[in-house]
């Protein structure tokens, strides 16, 4: 059976007959696709009982199998074989504007086989070939290279120093051996953690995909063959010796799924005990790589695990309280409630302290995301590539210090909210980068090439105009409108009446229990002066004042004017009713008058000069409202 693959746009029209087929934009594949939408190894055809199959290779922008049925698309991750018909169309890269290959499979026509092999192990025999080994000299002396082999990798070396050794000893052992390659599974699909020839140190920089067609027909046999063909051989590893013609390939199965390939080239054929050695390395061997490997994930991971549990402990889901009972309060809890219930994006806007992360987490408790992950992060507090990092995540080299890969908070918090705390001051580049998170749900790490997709509810909020911001060019229109979908504005707290003594008390009760401590509340004259203040710092210094008096009053009183700070408890106290002005004002002289003798222990001539009035002007002021004899003195 061949197959004719044709590629109109890129003058590809060729008949091919050989059990796997690789296509990309790379120089060594069978079928090159030098196109910007076909990724460097973008996926293969492969035969299999009897039939040609494709397979994506975890391209970048995918791939689909059109046959004469209906249409597959290719799954990236799981590198599934999809079945190709006698007439098919394979669409690679984006859909919009893919590049279209053609196939034609012709039945009939004669199937070349430019492979020869010489020489199998079957896997599930390599268990039995230690007792061929006794049965010679040379045998049992790799029996003890084995075993002084397997007490070496118990000394917990990494999948690098295992390599190193394993080549070792294959030059040292197989003395036909000209090259020794050591492929295995990473994060990054099958790559050479060695692989270099007996006169030089030196690794080659050779890829998996570039000797995989070679090596193939061992993976697809469940064997370690001994494969002769002078053409392919020193073709696939680039005439890195010379006189290559022979090579020996033993895959490392994980059950059913092949993790790497341990290979041998040389000149001539070797030994069949040689097949037999190389079958034993590869068995012990591989799992040792695949220890050390899964070890170093697992640290990985628990390191991961580690730094989200800190973050969660520090986010730690708690029941969200408002304390008021204002009308404009009850507004805003009123529009939370519909939009909790949605995927919408909300856009909170108020001032400083008015209470906006509650307000987002209220939105997340009360919406079908409740038991997933909420996170928030202030924009405004980080430079621009901590912050970049800390929402994308990054790759390992990304930049200096980035020694591993790390998960962003959009990675983080995949199905769950993500609070933006002043997001109005995040860069134009990382408008951009938002922008496509709330278009299309799609990241990409600081460094790397591939995008992830993630589903995460955006909460963004700010004090700031923002429509203003658009005007001045600092926050991208496009942004703004996609983020402002649902609107909600916090009233600061001079505008929720009645709400004032409400909060205060909810606080002192929370620092009593925090402190240890028991109040009998607030004194009218403080109760009165917290209930006159503007608050311009809103809820939040309100609970930092509250907090204080808490700390300085005595346990079992009641919170008294004097343990206010001096910004509140020394305010001039507002006439309490509406009345004439001239009488407002004096009242308001008198407590100023008391707060100046005062603050000047009733020196007269110092309060005088303060006040920037004659001593003569403030003894007439004394008389009029009967201070005259308070604790009065010049000296």
């Amino acid at each position: 059976m061949a197959i004719r693959i044709i590629c109109a746009d890129l003058n590809v029209d060729a008949v091919f007959a050989q059990d796997l087929i690789t296509l990309g934009r790379a120089p060594g594949n069978v079928v090159q696709l030098n196109h910007a939408q076909v990724s460097k190894v973008h996926g293969q055809l492969v035969y299999r009982e009897g039939q040609y199959h494709y397979q994506d290779l975890g391209s970048t922008n995918g791939s689909m199998v059109c046959n004469d049925d209906g249409e597959l698309v290719c799954d990236r991750e799981s590198r599934e074989l999809f079945p190709i018909g006698q007439r098919a169309r394979l669409q690679l890269g984006d859909r919009r504007a893919p590049v279209i290959v053609e196939l034609h499979v012709t039945r009939d026509a004669p199937r070349s086989h430019t492979k020869t092999v010489i020489a199998s192990r079957a896997f599930h025999d390599f268990p039995k070939t230690v007792a061929a080994f006794f049965d010679h000299g040379q045998g049992q002396a790799r029996l003890q290279l084995l075993l002084e082999l397997m007490e070496k990798l118990q000394r917990g070396m990494d999948a690098n120093a295992i390599a190193d050794l394993l080549v070792n000893t294959l030059f040292d052992t197989l003395p036909g051996a000209a090259l020794a390659g050591f492929f295995f599974e990473t994060d990054r699909g099958i790559l050479p953690l060695l692989l270099r020839t007996r006169a030089r140190a030196e690794p080659l920089a050779i890829p998996w995909h570039r000797v995989e067609p070679l090596l193939r027909q061992a993976i697809d046999a469940g064997a370690a063959l001994q494969i002769e063909d002078e053409k392919a051989v020193a073709t696939r590893f680039e005439q890195a010796a010379p006189g290559l013609r022979v090579a020996l390939a033993c895959p490392f199965w994980d059950g059913a799924v092949v993790r790497g390939m341990l290979t041998v080239a040389g000149s001539k054929p070797f030994p069949a005990a040689d097949l037999d050695w190389l079958s034993l390395l590869a068995w012990h061997c591989g799992l040792a790589i695949r220890n050390v490997l899964l070890l170093k994930k697992l640290e990985k991971w628990n390191q991961q695990l580690e730094n989200e549990n800190v973050f969660l402990k520090n986010t730690s889901p708690r029941k969200v309280q408002l304390v008021g009972q204002s009308e404009v309060l009850k507004r805003v809890l009123r529009q939370v409630e519909i939009v909790a219930r949605t995927d919408t994006t909300v856009l909170i806007l108020g001032e400083t302290g008015t209470g906006k992360e509650l307000i987002a987490r209220m939105v997340h408790e009360q919406s079908p995301r409740a038991s997933r992950l909420f996170a928030a992060i202030n924009c405004g507090a980080l430079a621009e590539t901590l912050l970049e990092s800390e929402l994308f995540g990054h790759v390992k080299g990304a930049f200096t210090g980035a020694t591993t890969d790390k998960r962003g908070l959009l990675e983080v918090a995949d199905g769950g909210t993500l609070m933006l705390d002043e997001f109005g001051e995040m860069s134009p580049q990382l408008q951009v980068k938002l922008l496509r998170v709330l278009e299309n749900g799609e990241i990409t790490p600081v460094g790397g090439i591939r995008t992830k997709r993630i589903d995460v509810r955006i909460v963004a909020a700010t004090n700031k105009d923002l429509k203003a911001e658009v005007d001045a060019g600092r926050v991208r229109e496009d942004l703004y409108y996609r983020i402002n979908v649902f609107p909600v504005q916090l009233p600061p707290l001079r505008e929720r009446q009645g709400d004032v003594r409400l909060l205060a008390n909810h606080f002192l009760s929370t620092f009593a229990e925090r402190f240890s401590k028991s109040f009998k509340g607030f004194s009218a004259e403080a109760l009165q002066r917290i209930d006159s203040y503007a608050w311009p710092g809103n809820v939040r210094e309100l609970q930092n004042e509250v907090e204080r008096a808490a700390l300085l009053a005595p346990d079992g009183s009641a919170i008294q004017l004097e343990d206010l700070s001096e910004r509140i408890g020394g305010l001039v106290e507002l006439p309490v009713s509406i009345g004439p002005l001239h009488e407002a004002m004096e009242k308001v002289e008198e407590q100023y008058l008391r707060k100046a003798l005062m603050a000047h222990d009733y020196n007269r001539t110092r309060t005088a000069a303060t006040l920037g009035i004659s001593r003569q002007a403030l003894t007439a002021k004394l008389h009029k409202f009967d201070l005259f004899d308070l604790k009065g003195g010049d000296s």
